[in-house]
């Protein structure tokens, strides 16, 4: 008899495939990401502030936790400029390692350099 008829893979309804879909979405999503997307709400929420003018106790707590959102967005987007950063500075390293790092492709750079001034 046939030994992969015996070993195949559980099957998977609908949902999860779904769920794994947005398992999947999620890991791929920076924080940044989601900060962005709830600037809109909190800008909103923020009108908050103009209604408690009256009342300076109220506005204080509003304006600071506007402030401190902010803050947290501008700290993450520094994270992010960082990452990006080194990923970029790793991802250049490894290209000159592998173009003008070996010794085979300088030498016959230099070959070609050469016999081209000749």
């Amino acid at each position: 008899m046939n030994e992969s008829l015996h070993n195949l893979p559980p099957i998977k309804t609908l949902w999860q495939h779904i769920w794994q879909g947005i398992r999947r979405w999620h890991v791929n999503r920076p924080v940044s990401f989601y900060l962005l997307l709830s600037m809109p709400v909190v800008l909103l929420l923020g009108v908050e502030l103009a209604k408690a003018h009256n009342d300076p106790k109220k506005f204080f707590l509003f304006l600071a936790l506007l402030f401190t959102f902010f803050l947290v967005v501008l700290l993450r987007a520094i994270v992010d400029f960082i990452e990006i950063t080194r990923k970029h500075l790793a991802e250049q390293k490894k290209l000159f390692r592998a173009t003008l790092g070996e010794t085979e492709f300088l030498e016959t750079l230099k070959k070609k350099n050469r016999s081209e001034s000749e």
